[in-house]
């Protein structure tokens, strides 16, 4: 059999293109033209510089790499220790860690005092200072009765 022949029994074998009904071969799906008219339909440009790229990109190679180069990410020190982080974060872990211990202290003693206060000063019960507190405090009653125990904990460490 000559190709000649093998093309025509490819073309015969009923497949049309999907988009013009032109025939195509056996195993397509459209005729070249149509094809290449998909394809350029599909492609977009770069937003940088505006050379044709793939559907999937957003941006060439080098406008890419020039992309990643201005935007790679840049180190500061914490300004409590001085060692380096990332340029979103505030402070390092370690006391970003301790500056939330502090301010959980500083919120504990602040319900423990407000707590007997309620309770010493004003002569309320134990469950009706914890619930004004949660309502005062936007918390729930296991919030501020946790909170009060850690600070009867930290009481009994410090007169230890």
């Amino acid at each position: 059999m000559t190709t000649t022949a093998v093309k025509n029994r490819r073309l015969r074998s009923g497949n049309a293109c999907q988009d013009c009904g032109a025939p195509i071969h056996a195993n397509g799906t459209r005729c070249q033209s149509c094809y290449h008219a998909h394809r350029a339909a599909r492609a977009r440009r770069c937003i940088d510089c505006g050379t044709r790229i793939r559907a999937e990109n957003r941006r060439c190679a080098p406008c890419d790499l020039a992309h990643r180069k201005a935007h790679h990410r840049r180190r500061k020190e914490c300004p409590d220790c001085g060692t380096l982080i990332k340029s979103e974060s505030t402070r390092c872990r370690d006391c970003s860690h301790r500056n939330r211990e502090e301010k959980h202290q500083r919120e504990v003693s602040y319900i423990h005092s407000e707590f007997i206060f309620f309770t010493k000063t004003m002569g309320y019960k134990p469950n009706e200072a914890i619930t004004m507190l949660a309502k005062a405090e936007g918390r729930s009653t296991k919030a501020i009765q946790r909170a009060l125990e850690a600070a009867t904990s930290t009481g009994d460490q410090a007169a230890a």
